[in-house]
């Protein structure tokens, strides 16, 4: 095959795709000066303007010439009429390769977000597939990881200021080998710089690259070859996994809220013992990963645990970085360690309505209001999770308070003519089967005698205030939004 024509074509379908900045990422290395010089070629051909193309250089001043190579690619950039932006490691006394990663790629979030781009290109190649395939090995990985760098992928990047960038990172070079790279910058005299810290062997990826991949080429000396075509094979296992798990993932698993969701066990339960093992880890690695991006190995064995047992309807998991997972009866409820925040993420434990027709926000998806009834429209009526007619003298009986149950509480229930009684709100909740995560969440309204008037949304007190006619004066609304 023709390396060469292969990622010029690539490199030119991309650029007859889109009219928006296309960022490169540049390090002055003889792999990234290849692409770019590949990408400003082909946009001559193609017209494509070359001011679209961005230079994105992340100095990580870990040796002597990182000022050399930042000003020759300024230099350059300047030369060629090309936007760039270069940044220096601030926190480089941290030499490890993760820290040094993360560093770069918030960079690169940061030139996407202020050029408007939607499209990273990197430079990595063959070699760089085959020793990240044994790193992730070595280290232990996902089945995801394990199909090492892919050509093309799409994902958030973090910025440095903490928000979050769609980017499709594109590696035209990954089925070019590092020699083959040095024979292209040969051919066109290009210039570039060899990184001196590539032959310290405090670095894992430098070990690997000098000392493990050798030792294996004296068993197999197309160990590279071997490994990246291992890398293709794994990828497409896994996007047949992922459009399997696509399949089920509707009927299985719910979005509830932002980043919250629930799974239903019983819909679960009808997948084979392998597919609920894959279905399990693809929900992490497609769903949970940007929640919990360090999630433990271990946690995808112990919430198969609680689906699967059965001996209690009840139980809990702590996921990490403040999300869990709790076993509800029949579901598992998946969610951030919050409830009922107000607008500076602080919990409410209640709230008073002192003025009618006014919503009051009572968390971050639900909200409150009385209103005159000749102001609450049929649509607003069927917006509401539960409308309430009062009977109220607004001057006097208001404030009416929300909050949570407390122990011992007790509601008032019995019809018109019938004999009323007090019922435990905690025994209501147990005959309606509402999951313990939501027990905590839901709200009791209160009048100033502090009766409960109902338990929201469905159990509404025998109570005087409480006007069951069709045409109440007053309405309380309640509505998830």
């Amino acid at each position: 095959m023709n390396v060469n024509k292969h990622i010029e074509d690539q490199i030119r379908q991309e650029l007859s795709e889109t009219d928006k900045p296309i960022v490169i990422a540049v390090s002055g290395g003889v792999d990234s000066i290849c692409l770019l010089n590949m990408v400003i070629e082909i946009a001559k051909e193609k017209d494509f303007l070359l001011e679209n193309l961005v230079i994105a250089h992340f100095n990580h001043q870990l040796r002597s010439t990182s000022d050399q190579e930042a000003d020759y690619i300024e230099q350059y950039a300047k030369q060629m009429g090309l936007t760039y932006f270069i940044s220096h490691w601030e926190n480089n006394h941290n030499h490890s390769e993760n820290a040094a990663r993360t560093a770069r790629y918030e960079f690169f979030a940061d030139v996407l977000k202020m050029t408007r781009a939607d499209c990273l290109l990197t430079a990595h190649h063959k070699d760089d597939n085959a020793e990240t395939m044994l790193m992730r090995i070595i280290r232990g990985t996902s089945i995801k990881g394990m199909q090492g760098i892919t050509s093309r992928s799409e994902r958030y990047l973090k910025t440095s200021q903490g928000d979050n960038v769609r980017a499709t990172i594109l590696r035209p070079l990954i089925e070019a080998t590092k020699e083959e790279l040095y024979d292209y910058a040969d051919k066109h005299s290009l210039t570039y710089f060899e990184d001196v810290t590539n032959s310290q062997m405090t670095y894992f990826r430098n070990r690997v690259r000098h000392q493990i991949l050798p030792q294996m080429q004296t068993e197999n000396p197309k160990i590279t070859d071997s490994l990246h075509q291992l890398s293709k094979n794994l990828t497409i296992s896994y996007q047949a996994h992922l459009e399997h798990y696509q399949q089920y993932e509707p009927q299985i698993v719910t979005l509830i809220g932002t980043n919250e969701w629930v799974l239903s066990i019983d819909d679960y339960q009808q997948l084979t013992e392998n597919m609920k093992w894959v279905f399990l880890t693809l929900f992490f690695e497609e769903r949970l990963v940007d929640v919990i991006p360090n999630y433990r190995k271990d946690i995808i064995e112990q919430l198969a645990h609680i689906i699967e047992q059965t001996h209690a309807p009840h139980a809990s998991l702590d996921l990490g970085n403040n999300f869990s997972a709790k076993r509800e009866y029949d579901f598992v409820y998946i969610t951030r360690n919050k409830l009922n925040e107000d607008s500076n993420g602080k919990n409410r434990e209640s709230v008073e309505i002192h003025e009618l027709n006014k919503w009051y926000k009572i968390s971050q998806f639900e909200r409150v209001g009385i209103f005159h009834s000749h102001q609450v429209t049929s649509n607003l009526m069927l917006e509401a999770t539960s409308s309430i007619g009062l009977s109220i003298e607004p001057t006097v009986m208001l404030p009416l308070v929300l909050r949570h149950r407390q122990p011992g509480d007790r509601i008032q229930l019995g019809g018109r003519g019938a004999k009323t009684f007090h019922k435990k709100i905690s025994r209501i909740m147990i005959d309606e089967k509402i999951p313990q995560r939501q027990r905590e969440a839901c709200w009791l309204l209160l009048n100033q005698e502090q009766e409960i008037l109902a338990l929201l949304p469905d159990t509404v007190a025998n109570n005087a205030m409480i006007d069951r006619s069709n045409f109440p004066q007053f309405v309380f609304l309640y509505q998830k939004i």
